[in-house]
Formats: C-alpha cells, structure tokens, sequence
C-alpha cells in the first residue's frame, strides 16, 4: 500500500522475489543516472496518525552504491516539517548530518524508528538498527529535523544514489500505540 513515484527512466520500485529477508518476496528500489528529481524513485505512505507512539520497522539491503533516505513529515498544508530522519550512504547511518554506526552492504538489517507523534509528541525520538549477528545498536533521544513535527501524515523512502544501483525493503510493520 502506499504511492510509488518513479520517473520511468530506468528507475523503479517492484515486488520481487530475487531477495527476501523473511519469505519470498521483497519490495527493491532500482535507482538510474540521469533523473529529473535525486530522490526518485522513492515510496511512500500517509498515515495519519494524530497521537499516541508510532513505531515502525522495516528490514533493508543495501547493494554497492545504494543511499537510502527516509523521513517522517507533517505534511498536510504549507511546508512540510520533519519528524525522525534518517541517511544510510558509503555505508554509515547517519541523522542529522551525525554518523551514528557503521552499515554493512549486501547484507539484511532491520531499522526499527520509535516516535511520539501528534498531541503526544515530545520533540525526539529512538532509532534501533539489528545487525545480521543480532547485536542491536540503539540510539535515544535524538532530535527531530523540525521541533513543531507532530501529526505523522507522510513517511517515505527515497532511493537517493542517482546511479544504477538498488536496495531492498522487506518486513515493513507500522504501528501506532494510544
């Protein structure tokens, strides 16, 4: 579910079954050279929620040269304003234009972003990533992109390396706890 955007240029987002992390199929974002907009292709999905803890977890694989960019927003009129934020490129997680840990390519991980949202938001938010051994590195209390982020109506994910590259999403699980 959700809204693929792609500029048809030898960028896409497929269900496929060459790489799964759990069962048979994933979802893979194959980027190009030459694209009208750097975050094409990318997925995305609204929502809606107003309060409570939105949690949300996906497994991703990353191929040599793939950059991964995903964000929350309040996007419902004007600017958006940017809730958790994160980049995976040259093989680091980074938020905020910090390095938090090390990524290995070609290789499952699962990201797991932890957030208060609407009414309930309290400007930060947790990012947990498990590693292919299990080891999980867990990362607390860090910094909204946009301290008035609050309802949570827009998440997507971006496939950021304009060349031709891809990397895989599989597992997505979205919750919201009241």
């Amino acid at each position: 579910e959700g809204q693929v955007l792609k500029e048809g240029k030898g960028d896409t987002i497929l269900v496929v079954d060459e790489r799964a992390s759990n069962g048979r199929k994933a979802l893979v974002f194959r980027d190009a050279e030459g694209l009208a907009q750097a975050f094409n292709p990318h997925w995305v999905i609204k929502p809606n929620h107003r309060n409570g803890t939105t949690v949300l977890r996906f497994d991703v694989w990353l191929g040599q040269g793939a950059v991964l960019f995903h964000e929350w927003r309040t996007w419902e009129t004007g600017p958006y304003r940017v809730g958790p934020s994160l980049w995976i490129k040259d093989g680091q997680l980074t938020v905020g234009g910090k390095k938090l840990t090390d990524v290995p390519y070609e290789k499952w991980v699962t990201i797991e972003v932890n957030c208060k949202v609407g009414t309930s938001a309290d400007g930060k938010w947790s990012l947990r990533m498990t590693l292919p051994d299990g080891e999980n590195r867990i990362f607390d209390d860090l910094p909204l992109g946009n301290a008035e982020f609050g309802d949570l109506t827009w998440i997507g994910w971006c496939s950021m390396a304009q060349q031709k590259t891809a990397f895989y999403l599989d597992q997505v699980k979205l919750q919201n706890q009241q």
